[in-house]
């Protein structure tokens, strides 16, 4: 049991008097509830900054991550963070355009540098795959690729114009 003695006539958080000669007083700790709370607060907050302290390294540099950031997180800093995200797009990328299908016509593997949809690997290659076809409303043969009905944009225009007079 704890005796009179156990408590000290100030408060510990402000060193404010304690007035002894108050009801329930003889078991106060601190002088007022703010000081109370302030004090408990401030135990809560170094038990957080406590355990935070084990937490692993920066995921991309290896450098510890600052007590001041949040429980869960990873990167040391915002600039780490928002290199591993472009890195990691930048990564995913390439690998989309490694995979991609060779080349229409000759079978060679198409370029990483080309846009997503290439088709071909070179500009010849592109040309020597077109296949020849008759234009729809004209009837003129032309080279082009699988889903072309005309030879030029002409002759869908005029196509389109004859649709609609006869509709």
């Amino acid at each position: 049991m704890l005796s009179p003695l156990d408590f000290l006539d100030y408060c510990p958080a402000c060193g404010g008097t304690i007035d002894r000669a108050k009801p329930h007083a003889a078991k106060r700790v601190y002088c007022c509830i703010e000081c109370s709370r302030a004090e408990y607060h401030q135990m809560e907050k170094i038990a957080r900054l406590e355990a935070k302290k084990d937490r692993p390294p920066c995921r991309r540099c290896g450098a510890p991550v600052p007590v001041g950031k949040l429980s869960r997180a990873v990167y040391c800093s915002k600039a780490c963070q928002s290199a591993e995200f472009f890195e990691g797009r930048k990564n995913a990328r390439l690998e989309a355009k490694a995979q991609r299908s060779p080349c229409r016509h000759c079978g060679a593997p198409v370029a990483a540098w080309k846009y997503g949809g290439a088709l071909f690997c070179s500009e010849a290659c592109r040309s020597a795959g077109a296949v020849a076809k008759w234009c729809d409303f004209c009837g003129e043969a032309f080279k082009g690729i699988a889903r072309r009905k005309y030879c030029s944009l002409t002759c869908a225009a005029r196509h389109r114009q004859a649709r609609r007079r006869f509709a």
